[in-house]
This record gives C-alpha cells, sequence and structure tokens, in this order.
C-alpha cells in the first residue's frame, strides 16, 4: 500500500511499494507550467526542464550527467504540461541512492548557465519545428488554442520561436526561485521502498521551504456557438480535432466520461473506429480523448481523413456523436468497455514508471489517492444512464470547437456542418 509522507520543509513524498520488481523509478512533479507564464515568457516552463540536464554544482556538463546515468543503465526523461512539470529517473533498486541525489541535484543545484541556454534555444527552436511539420501532432496545439481561446490554457506549450529566443538567464533563475519550492514540489518514488527510502529522500530534497504562491487564471468558458479553426497546409491528409468542453478533476462524472471515452472511440472496436474506417474507409486513425484540468477539461475526436472524403468523414462523426448523446449505450457495450478498463489498467501499472506517476499526479492536484482497485470500483459502479447522462453534458454542438490542417481556406461550409 502506498504512503504519504511529508519532509520538515514542507515537501510531499508519495512512496508506492513494488515488491515484484527489481526497478525503481523515482519522479519529481513540480506544479507549474505553461499556464502560469507570461506573454513574453512563454515557453519557458519548457525551456527551464531543458536546461536543467546542462550541468549542476557536482555534475557540472550534460555529458557528465548522461555518462553517470548510462553507467548504470538508466532511463530518465523530463516532461512539461500546461500545469505540471516532471523529472524521472528509473533504474536498478541498487542505485537508488544516486537515482535520488541526482534529482535532486537538477532540481535545486542546475547551473542554469547563459552560454548553454544560448545553444539550447536553437534545439527548442528545432523541436517546434518539428512538431509544426507533423500535422497529427500539431492539431493538438492547434485545437487547443481554439478551444481555450483568450485564455493561458490555449498557449503552446513549448511557446513560440520569438518567445524562446528572447529568453534570459535570468528570467531561468526568477523563473526557477518563484516556483521550484516546497509548497509546488512532490517526490514520488516506486519499487522496493522502506523507511530507508524516506530518508534519503529527505537527506536530498532539501527544497527551499515556501508556500504554493500565486495561482494560475482560472478558464471560464463563454462560447454560445460553434468555432472552426483551419490551419492550411497541402497535404492529402486532414487531420482534425473536434471537442468540447469537458470535466475537472475531482468531478464525479468522469468515471462515466472515461467509459463513454472507450465507447466511442477508445481502441480498435469502438463506434467510431468501425463507423469512420472500418465500414467507409475514411480514416487511417480515429479515436476520443479526455483531458482533465483543475478548473476544466475537454472531450475530443480526432481523425486523420482522407481530404477528398472529408465532409462525409466529418458528417459520420457528427452523426455517431448524436447517436451516443441520445440514445445512450448497450448494457453489452457498457460492460465491454468495464472489463476493457479492468485490462488496460492492469497492464499499464505492470511497472514503477507506472505506479508512481498513477499516485503522483494525484497528489499533485489534491486528489485523494485511490487505488488502481478503487478507481476501478467506481468504473465498474457506472450505469447506462449515467455514461448517457454525461454524453447529454459533454456533446454540446452550440459549444463545439473543429480545429484541422489540411488544404482547405474556407471555414464557414465546416461551421454549416456543425450547425
Amino acid at each position: 500500500m502506498f504512503s504519504q509522507h511529508k519532509l520538515s520543509n514542507g515537501t510531499r513524498v508519495i512512496l508506492a511499494p513494488f515488491k515484484d520488481s527489481k526497478a525503481v523509478t523515482a519522479l519529481v512533479l513540480v506544479k507549474v507550467g505553461s499556464r502560469y507564464e507570461t506573454a513574453r515568457t512563454n515557453g519557458l516552463s519548457h525551456v527551464l526542464e531543458h536546461m536543467m540536464f546542462k550541468g549542476t554544482k557536482k555534475w557540472p556538463t550534460s555529458l557528465s550527467i548522461s555518462h553517470a546515468l548510462d553507467s548504470i543503465g538508466a532511463e530518465y526523461n523530463a516532461f512539461t504540461s500546461k500545469d505540471h512539470t516532471g523529472y524521472y529517473i528509473k533504474a536498478s533498486e541498487e542505485e537508488m541512492p544516486l537515482v535520488l541525489e541526482m534529482l535532486s541535484e537538477l532540481l535545486l543545484h542546475a547551473t542554469l548557465s547563459a552560454e548553454e541556454l544560448e545553444r539550447e534555444k536553437n534545439v527548442i527552436v528545432e523541436e517546434i519545428h518539428m512538431y509544426e511539420d507533423n500535422p497529427m501532432a500539431h492539431i493538438g496545439d492547434v485545437y487547443e488554442e481554439l478551444l481555450y481561446g483568450g485564455s493561458k490554457l490555449g498557449w503552446l506549450i513549448s511557446g513560440s520561436k520569438e518567445t524562446v529566443m528572447g529568453m534570459t538567464q535570468k528570467d531561468m533563475l526568477d523563473y526557477r526561485d518563484t516556483y521550484y519550492h516546497s509548497g509546488r514540489v512532490l517526490v514520488g518514488v516506486a519499487g522496493n521502498v522502506n523507511e530507508k527510502t524516506l530518508k534519503l529522500v529527505e537527506k536530498y530534497f532539501r527544497v527551499p521551504k515556501k508556500p504554493f504562491g500565486q495561482k494560475y487564471e482560472p478558464f471560464v468558458a463563454k462560447q454560445t456557438k460553434p468555432r472552426v479553426k483551419v490551419s492550411f497546409k497541402e497535404t492529402t491528409q486532414v487531420h482534425m480535432t473536434l471537442g468540447f468542453y469537458g470535466f475537472k478533476h475531482g468531478d464525479k462524472r468522469l468515471a462515466a466520461a472515461q467509459l463513454l471515452h472507450v465507447i466511442l472511440g477508445g481502441n480498435m472496436s469502438s463506434r467510431l473506429f468501425i463507423a469512420v474506417r472500418e465500414r467507409l474507409g475514411l480514416a487511417y486513425y480515429v479515436r476520443s480523448g479526455l483531458d482533465v484540468y483543475e478548473d476544466t477539461g475537454g472531450f475530443s475526436v480526432s481523425a486523420g481523413l482522407d481530404a477528398s472524403r472529408i465532409e462525409l468523414a466529418l458528417t459520420t462523426i457528427i452523426k455517431e456523436l448524436a447517436l451516443i448523446r441520445d440514445k445512450g449505450v448497450t448494457a453489452k457495450e457498457l460492460d465491454k468497455a468495464k472489463h476493457y478498463m479492468r485490462g488496460h489498467t492492469t497492464l499499464a501499472l505492470e511497472e514503477t514508471s507506472a505506479v508512481v506517476d498513477w499516485y503522483a499526479k494525484q497528489a499533485l492536484f489534491d486528489q485523494p489517492l485511490k487505488t488502481p482497485e478503487q478507481k476501478l470500483k467506481e468504473v465498474f459502479a457506472v450505469t447506462r444512464e449515467q455514461v448517457q447522462a454525461v454524453a447529454h453534458d459533454l456533446i454540446d454542438m452550440r459549444r463545439a470547437n473543429l480545429a484541422m490542417i489540411g488544404p482547405f481556406k474556407d471555414e464557414e461550409k465546416f461551421l454549416k456542418l456543425l450547425r
């Protein structure tokens, strides 16, 4: 069973035993992301994530960091999102002291050199180019700019080429001092953990003691009619996302929403996959998705579609959305979706990295920590009526948002389909 702790400086710690594994994963989450930035510093959370690996007091270069971790066969990386940033290392359990020391060095003692920053800016700009040149990846950015327009949630996590190139060493140092402290940091460890693990965490993670500080700007949806955003690109396959506002962390409807997602577009026997790909051959991929934040969320359908039959594909997707909203789901579909979620959850949590992520993210967003068994119990208690009620709440064509990347410039013809 997992355990929660708080260090003397206020830093939260989650320990998740995983006795059947010889691996250990340590994860540090910091509750800050792109929605905490300013217009001038958009992308700074992501830049700082990159710069943490460029050298610390003990390991002064990126090469010395990678050499130390590669020498023990570790897996390591970091990620940035709208509302949190994460750093993790996975290694053999015997290497736990080095894993925790290295993570603390990255978090607390990264040198954030001005010279390294100037070099890394070019790397990040190329990363931005890579996503812009990949419509399947970039469509999510176009969609979120539309759905959360006017809000920092709609900003690019990467920032723009202009904001990245304009960042300074002082920006990084000020940002780290403002957000990387005990009120926002959570340390999670999964594997063969015990009291010695907690003592190691306390030894290394002497994070500055500060309260949480500045909150994000809450998102308020003001949409009253459907919207379309087309990003013109000469492609033969159109990438699209059609979505609606969803539920925030802690909403009691989330279990039913997850089942709706599975039935509608969560796997290769889902309604959308069968209707759009298998029966009509209109898409290579078609799937649904859920996004959850502290103050809002999203429910969407994404697809890569045949440009010559785009209107038929969109009409088919909209019909499937209306059908599940108005007619609900069958008892057989619901039962299958519940068992799919049980199997999927079981397989997903076979590694220490997934286990620590499961508990740490619940804790970071101040949710009551639930085991996989507890969450699945909630899922199996969901009724057909609850799934249809959630579909009715989510699928509101008056607040539909359609983002597309493809060889189109006329948004009006797509708006007509939504109306």
